[in-house]
C-alpha cells in the first residue's frame, strides 16, 4: 500500500496520510484499552511501558526505551528510545531506496496517537534516525507540543 500512496500522492502527502492512519491506530488502541478492567489499576508509566511493548509486538519490531519521564500531576512528558527491525523501514528500502529523510510515518503516528490519548495531551514523536536512511536503527524522541516542564526545556532546545 505505501508504495501505491508514494506513487499516486507523492512523498509528502503520503507521509501526511501515514502519519495520520497510525495516529488514529494508536489512539484506537489507547481507547481499546482503556474498557479493560486493569486499566484502571496501572499507572500512567505502566500503560506506557505496555503499549511499547504491544507496539512491538504489533508492528513486529524491537523497541528499547532509552528515557521516560511522566509528570501524572503537570501532563510533563519526555520519552526517547530506539526501534529495530522496522518493517516500514525495510519495506521502503526494498521499492525506493535509502532515504534522506526518516520514513517510519505509521510507527511515530501509532506512538504519538497511543501516548497522547492516555496523557490527555498532544505528544509529537519524531524520528532523529531511522533504519530507512542507512542508520543503523530508528531513534525516536517524543515530547508534548506545548507547555514543557522545567526539566524538559534543554531536551527540547536539542530537537
Amino acid at each position: 500500500m505505501r508504495n501505491h500512496l508514494i506513487s499516486a500522492l507523492g512523498l509528502d502527502r503520503a507521509k501526511g496520510f501515514l502519519l495520520r492512519y497510525g495516529w488514529d491506530c494508536g489512539n484506537n488502541f489507547s481507547n481499546h484499552l482503556r474498557r479493560k478492567d486493569a486499566y484502571h489499576t496501572l499507572t500512567l508509566k505502566e500503560l506506557f511501558i505496555a503499549g511499547s511493548h504491544m507496539h512491538g509486538i504489533t508492528a513486529d519490531l524491537g523497541i528499547s526505551v532509552k528515557e521516560l519521564h511522566i509528570d501524572p500531576v503537570t501532563k510533563d512528558y519526555y520519552s526517547e528510545g530506539y526501534w529495530k527491525h522496522s518493517q516500514e523501514a525495510e519495506h521502503h528500502i526494498a521499492t525506493f531506496g535509502l532515504s534522506s529523510d526518516p520514513v517510519c510515518f505509521t510507527l511515530i503516528g501509532f506512538a504519538g496517537g497511543y501516548v497522547s490519548n492516555h496523557l490527555g495531551r498532544k505528544v509529537i514523536f519524531k524520528e532523529v534516525e531511522c533504519e530507512g536512511k542507512g542508520d543503523p536503527h530508528c531513534h525516536w524522541i517524543a515530547k508534548p507540543v506545548l507547555g514543557l516542564g522545567r526539566r524538559n526545556r534543554k531536551r527540547a532546545a536539542l530537537l
